[in-house]
């Protein structure tokens, strides 16, 4: 999606780093995405911050508790370092279930109804639930639950832009992750028979429950130690949980 066309929608700099755009316009976000995507191959656009690469960032909730885990690093398996995925995310605590969409997650949406009934929005209807369709398909997939154990439809609270330049000086980082890609913070919800939850061993050494009024707590001790914590989930706790917390209220 253009960067020109999603950073009018409300975005402004983060109370705790200015460097990271925040909206919780989230419908005018949603309506540029369904108007103006274009499908294209990662390679051609992973240095390339004008197209904004679309991430639903979800994290789990359970019965009052947050879903934290820690992806595999070099020292905790003995699988390959080639299989461990993006290096720069190895061994880092994390909130976040998700990933890219692709073209078949816009064309499984088929039928008549979208069609002869809302024609002129015809093509967006169909991305948007294509897209939805894509994020339940993902949080299915990373951690083993079927979707009629979520509870109503995601909770999508915004929009963000991780702008900081972690490593400047190393060209592999010309471009870091956070300025190709617009996240969406979304709160997925599972029902208390939703089972139990699998995940794959060569991306995930541990994962546990978290108390909602505890999640700060568990922040600051990731935080603390020699793994770290995924730069997506301290944006998505400070910025966006609070406001999913006050909606409890």
């Amino acid at each position: 999606v253009p960067y020109d066309e999603v950073i009018q929608h409300g975005f402004v700099s983060s109370k705790n780093w200015p460097e990271v755009l925040v909206s919780r316009d989230v419908f005018p976000i949603l309506r540029t995405i369904a108007r103006s995507h274009k499908i294209s191959f990662r390679s051609e656009l992973e240095d390339d911050p004008l197209k904004q690469q679309i991430i639903f960032y979800a994290a789990i909730i359970y019965r009052g508790h947050l879903l934290w885990y820690q992806r595999a690093g070099e020292q905790m398996t003995q699988l390959p370092q080639e299989m461990l995925g993006d290096e720069r995310l190895r061994g880092k605590f994390s909130i976040g279930v998700g990933g890219h969409k692709t073209e078949d997650d816009i064309l499984s949406v088929e039928g008549d109804f979208i069609k002869l009934t809302f024609p002129l929005v015809e093509d967006e209807l169909r991305a948007m639930i294509g897209v939805n369709r894509g994020l339940l398909a993902e949080v299915e997939e990373e951690i083993g639950i079927r979707r009629q154990h979520f509870v109503d439809s995601p909770h999508v609270l915004g929009g963000f832009m991780d702008r900081r330049n972690v490593k400047p000086e190393d060209l592999r980082y010309q471009h870091p992750v956070g300025f190709v890609h617009l996240a969406l913070p979304t709160i997925v919800e599972i029902s208390p028979d939703a089972g139990q939850l699998t995940f794959s061993e060569r991306e995930v050494v541990w994962a546990g429950w978290v108390p909602l009024g505890k999640v700060e707590e568990k922040l600051e001790e990731a935080l603390a130690s020699p793994y770290g914590v995924d730069s997506w989930t301290e944006v998505f706790i400070r910025e966006f949980l609070p406001l999913y917390l006050q909606g409890l209220q």
